[in-house]
């Protein structure tokens, strides 16, 4: 997603009209293109919200392949408009997915090496952007098949809306197996949560019963009080106790 990102800055130069007032375009576009990705991940998931981005900048950077500038001078603006707004929501939804699949060991490692790639792969948008010299629509053919293959990419990584993170390897692995290639993320039930076989068998069951929080009349002070059993079906919590004990720890 960096190379057609960067790439889309870099072509304004070639665009027709007043390249300043085209660079200030395209880089507003990106304002509403994060907003609306923001409330789109919380409702259709990150994957598909990826996918719908990276599927409109296909489309929009094929325009001016398909119209040819002669007939339409103003359709390269409009395609990086548009293709701006793709690729600015695919990176916000990357960047929000990214940490979501790495297990917590790994989570740092991981996204610093997709940064450092994605990054890398920059270096070959300035001869991008040159092949402009053969054609005005080179450039966006290139981006569109970039765009296009990173799309189906990312279709087959797992959804991780309302999804428990994983924290080993093998978490990892295990992620999401059971998820249809339509879903849009569905909520992991508390009593079943994502944890590998060795895991499972390091934990040990234990009930927490949590008193409820009292507070004295300035609001000033918390009193938690939390029992811990191991090994417990339930706990019971004696509330006339609680009471006399929340009265002496406020004195």
């Amino acid at each position: 997603n960096s190379m057609p990102y960067f790439g889309l800055h870099m072509n304004v130069k070639n665009l027709a009209g007043n390249q300043f007032f085209n660079f200030f375009l395209v880089s507003l576009v990106e304002v509403p293109a994060h907003f609306s990705t923001w409330l789109f991940m919380e409702r259709i998931g990150r994957r598909w919200c990826s996918v719908c981005a990276f599927a409109l900048s296909t489309f929009s950077c094929m325009l001016p392949v398909i119209l040819p500038e002669e007939d339409y001078p103003n359709i390269g603006v409009i395609a990086s408009l548009l293709a701006k707004v793709g690729t600015s929501s695919a990176f916000m939804t990357l960047y929000q997915q990214g940490p979501e699949l790495f297990p917590t060991s790994l989570r740092g490692i991981g996204m610093g090496m997709a940064c450092t790639i994605g990054t890398g792969s920059t270096l070959v948008v300035p001869y991008i952007v040159y092949l402009v010299e053969y054609g005005k629509f080179i450039p966006f053919l290139a981006f569109s098949i970039i765009t296009c293959f990173s799309g189906i990419c990312s279709s087959f990584l797992p959804e991780t809306l309302n999804k428990k993170l994983p924290q080993t390897v093998d978490d990892a692995e295990n992620f999401a197996t059971n998820e249809t290639f339509f879903s849009c993320g569905s909520q992991d039930s508390d009593e079943s949560p994502n944890l590998s076989p060795k895991m499972e068998e390091k934990w040990s069951s234990r009930t927490l019963s949590v008193a409820d929080l009292a507070c004295d009349n300035s609001g000033g002070i918390i009193v938690k009080r939390i029992t811990e059993k191991r090994d417990s079906v339930s706990a019971s919590i004696d509330l006339s106790s609680l009471e006399n004990n929340l009265k002496e720890d406020t004195k």
